[in-house]
């Protein structure tokens, strides 16, 4: 029996271990083939899922011999082994693991893999001990290995059970080159977040790594590919290959995931960028002209400016503009209308109907040599290339799977590969990344400088009136603890705003910034409705404490918010609904509580959206905003609820993002400054 969960460099033969142990039932007897004579009956039995009382009572209870810390021929514990169990390694068994030798959570085999790199390499068959792992060693997460994967082997026939395994495999596809020249014989410095990825492990796994330390979606292999980038790979050459889509489907679910992180990194560095504007231009207010010529040193001569904008602007991520639309195909002749549908992006029962209705269409071939099947493919690619959110990629991978289940029952068995004929047809060679550019050019400073700028001369700032007492410094008690933080915290912000002014203006009952700057002007939210808090309402407003009130008295007060949220790529448009509690209210920190409510989605009434947002006086005109969210279950679980979780963590983050953009742009004066602006000329 071969126990090596992966390819190995060491061949030895096979040998036979026999373990025998007298109890008080009689003799317990197991015998365990290994191909590596140093394996000891504890590495074979964490490996093979042998039953947990027999490894707790027989291996463990009495391992006078340490075979937990012993190492076989790769240098691996059994704790390796047990991360690799196909089955998932019984808890118990985990815990009993770690107890007789700590250490083991960080011990390295020949290939400087921490036991999370192996159980990664395998597809992470246990949720349990990943989280474990990473619990007891976050830093685990940005861990690179010295695993080296050939750039030049050739892709192996795989079957179901070997293809999770050995997927990385398909990352050597058309890397092996460039102008000719061999670039480098191996691909190394592999994280968990790679080997998962690229692995087909589950979606929720790949969010714990994530949770772990969001860092390690910015660290790159020896040849600079991103855990993104590699994973992407798989799911090209796997289309390219012809393999059937349901073996990478954990794959692109691990890219959806990554994306909705990768978005969430963009929204905190743009908010951090405006931020730095917004302070710079506040801390020179008193000299506009001065500190605007400087500025405009910088920058193009206003006659070249719009040509600048347009340049340097360059594509967005978040624009929403994934349909390419007639004009990309239009050079293209012969295309059907099953041609048409797969390119537009159709439902794949729309596709399926044509399908049946005209079977036939599947073979005509276009002007430039594409079947409706190869567009499907080309599709996902360009898709892939330019960083389109997965969820608009979504109809056409399932239709993908459709159409090879179709020519599967038809032909009998796939038709020989041939990788250059695809990508011809395919015409990967001429589908260019478009340039996402992120926010933060010369251009985009110039043009929300000119913006806020306008809205401070005039007055337009709906965050009220600055509050003197602002401009002090803070003083917080020293034995004061902010709430804690909810599972996933999006946003940490130093906002430009005073702490009295940003507490009235998101507080009080009359207040029209929450209203208008963040719910219909930033969300594009309709009908919405702002119910009073249930006490202490007016009190609110309120830069000091009436006379025998006290700070506790307002805690607990809660309103309802509700909206309708417009149609995205996340779904179609639905009324929300937020039940908001104050959780604390002081002079140095407060912080509120939403409840979010979706009934009018699918499955909305099983979860709900809880976001907590902490706002800390820093003294100075500044506060410190904290921003946090989790799903949490109020009805029937489903199995595989990780979609539900990634959008509704999409959902908060995009909240926060509008709230926290709103706060910078409207940190201006409430008052109009052409007066002043007179007074100062004379």
């Amino acid at each position: 029996m071969d126990d090596s969960p992966y390819i190995s460099n060491t061949f030895v033969s096979i040998s036979v271990m026999r373990v025998c142990k007298l109890t008080s039932q009689g003799y317990v007897a197991a015998e365990f083939t290994s191909i590596d004579p140093l394996n000891t009956p504890l590495h074979i039995a964490c490996l093979t899922h042998y039953p947990t009382r027999f490894i707790l009572d027989h291996l463990l209870k009495s391992d006078t011999d340490l075979a937990v810390a012993t190492e076989n021929s790769s240098g691996e514990l059994p704790i390796h082994y047990a991360v690799m169990d196909k089955k998932s390694v019984d808890p118990d068994i985990f815990e009993a693991l770690i107890e007789k030798f700590p250490e083991s959570v960080n011990h390295k085999n020949i290939d400087d893999s921490l036991p999370i790199h192996v159980a990664c390499q395998v597809g992470a068959p246990s949720l349990y001990s990943i989280k474990r792992l990473l619990e007891i060693n976050p830093d685990s997460a940005l861990a690179q290995n010295d695993l080296q994967v050939p750039l030049n082997e050739n892709d192996e026939d795989l079957d179901d059970d070997e293809h999770q395994m050995k997927c990385h495999e398909m990352l050597c596809f058309n890397w092996t080159k460039e102008d000719g020249r061999v670039l480098a014989k191996y691909e190394t410095g592999w994280t968990p977040l790679h080997l998962a990825a690229v692995n087909g492990a589950p979606p929720d796994v790949i969010e714990a790594i994530i949770e772990a330390n969001i860092e390690c979606m910015h660290v790159v292999t020896n040849k600079k590919r991103s855990p993104m980038e590699c994973a992407k790979s798989v799911v090209i050459n796997a289309i390219l290959n012809d393999i059937e889509m349901y073996k990478v489907q954990n794959i692109f679910n691990a890219i959806e995931v990554m994306q909705s992180y990768e978005k969430e990194i963009r929204y905190k560095q743009e908010l951090a960028l405006k931020a730095g504007i917004v302070i710079a231009v506040l801390e020179n207010s008193g000299s506009y002209g001065d500190w605007w010529m400087g500025v405009a040193e910088m920058l193009p001569t206003r006659e070249k400016v719009d040509e600048v904008l347009r340049r340097d602007r360059g594509d967005r991520f978040d624009e929403g503009d994934y349909d390419y639309g007639d004009d990309v195909w239009g050079e293209e002749k012969g295309m059907t209308n099953l041609h048409r549908a797969v390119l537009k992006k159709a439902e794949p029962d729309t596709i399926h109907k044509m399908m049946e209705d005209h079977p036939e269409c599947m073979d005509i071939i276009s002007t430039m040599d594409r079947t409706p099947f190869e567009c499907a493919k080309m599709v996902i690619i360009r898709g892939l290339l330019n960083k389109d959110p997965i969820a608009t990629l979504t109809d056409t991978f399932i239709t993908l799977e459709i159409m090879q289940a179709y020519k599967e029952a038809r032909d009998g068995e796939n038709e020989e590969f041939n990788a250059t004929a695809a990508l011809s047809r395919a015409k990967v060679n001429n589908l260019k990344s478009r340039h996402r550019q992120v926010w933060g050019s010369k251009a985009d400073a110039y043009e929300y400088m000119k913006h806020f700028l306008r809205m401070d001369l005039s007055g337009e700032s709906l965050l009220g009136k600055t509050v003197t007492v602002d401009t002090d410094s803070a003083i917080q008690p020293f034995e004061f603890f902010p709430p804690a933080n909810l599972r996933h915290v999006s946003l940490r912000l130093n906002v430009p705003v005073g702490f009295r002014r940003l507490r009235k203006a998101l507080l009080h009952q009359r207040a029209d910034f929450l209203k208008i700057a963040v719910y219909a002007e930033r969300l594009k939210n309709k009908k919405i409705k702002i119910i009073p808090w249930s006490k202490n309402a007016k009190a609110m407003s309120q830069t000091k404490l009436k006379k025998g009130d006290k700070f506790s008295d307002f805690v607990g007060a809660t309103r309802t918010i509700s909206y309708m949220v417009p149609k995205s790529e996340i779904g179609g448009a639905h009324m929300s609904y937020e039940t908001v509690e104050l959780v604390e209210y002081n002079d140095y920190c407060f912080a509120v509580k939403c409840i979010i409510k979706n009934p009018d989605l699918p499955f909305g009434s099983e979860y709900e959206t809880h976001c907590q947002i902490i706002v800390i006086d820093k003294g100075i005109n500044t506060s410190r905003m904290i921003c946090s969210s989790e799903m949490i279950v109020t009805g029937m679980v489903m199995d595989d609820d990780w979609q539900v979780r990634n959008s509704m963590r999409h959902r908060a983050t995009t909240f926060f993002y509008a709230l926290g953009e709103a706060i910078c742009m409207h940190a201006g004066s409430d008052v109009a400054k052409e007066k002043d602006k007179e007074t100062s000329k004379k």
